[in-house]
């Protein structure tokens, strides 16, 4: 599985929100986004006047913004669905945006090494002062991963550690996803899913030959090839 790493170049050094949104179309509607469309996303960013070193902290102005600039340049219409971690379910299947108070790549890397974040490693983590706010992605497939923004292995993160986690205040409380909020967008990014299968198994030309009068395909493959293009 692709993962995003946000370190790089310095455009995206302090870019954790933009990836970790970017990880959510990825694990939830199989869209790719070419690292150079990222560092242009943070460009953009940068010029409006929202990315600098701190600008975790409006992440939530992030979010929408980058929702709004998503469905501009894709003519979709997706929004942010917020809930939180005391709410979430083993049946949440889709991917979140995790925001973590207290990150340092050393204790992480650390906790990491076990293959798994248990009660043991979310004390280690918190027995140290220091860290920063740091945006990831808690992810459903094979029953919960934690995925970074630095391309490294994916790692267990179990449901009742991650809110043993929060109760611990290593997590902030609210996560948040993105969703189509219409039956256009949702039909689309089904066939955004239907054709990444059928390239996986070689038979994406046979997909598209099959429905090649379905106007949803038709326009889930300009976005499948739309990423990969030099966006300009």
């Amino acid at each position: 599985m692709w993962i995003y790493n946000q370190y790089t170049s310095q455009e995206t050094k302090y870019a954790c929100t933009i990836v970790s949104l970017l990880q959510i179309l990825l694990y939830n509607y199989w869209i790719k986004v070419e690292y150079n469309f990222i560092v242009k996303l943070a460009i953009f960013f940068d010029r409006m006047g929202a990315f600098n070193i701190f600008w975790w902290a409006t992440f939530s102005i992030i979010d929408e913004a980058f929702v709004r600039y998503l469905n501009n340049k894709l003519g979709l219409n997706f929004k942010i669905e917020k809930t939180t971690i005391p709410k979430l379910q083993m049946e949440d299947w889709r991917t979140f945006q995790l925001w973590i108070k207290k990150y340092s790549t050393s204790k992480f890397n650390k906790a990491k090494e076990w293959n798994m974040f248990t009660k043991e490693s979310i004390d280690y983590i918190m027995s140290f002062n220091g860290g920063v706010w740091h945006a990831v992605n808690y992810d459903w497939t094979a029953w919960w991963y934690f995925i970074d923004t630095n391309a490294s292995e994916n790692t267990r993160l179990p449901l009742d550690i991650l809110k043993y986690g929060h109760s611990e205040w290593l997590f902030f409380t609210n996560l948040r996803t993105i969703i189509p909020a219409d039956i256009y967008t949702a039909t689309v990014t089904h066939f955004t899913v239907r054709l990444f299968i059928a390239e996986q198994k070689w038979t994406l030309d046979e997909y598209l030959k099959t429905n090649k009068d379905n106007k949803y395909v038709t326009k889930a493959f300009a976005l499948y090839k739309y990423w990969r293009d030099d966006l300009g």
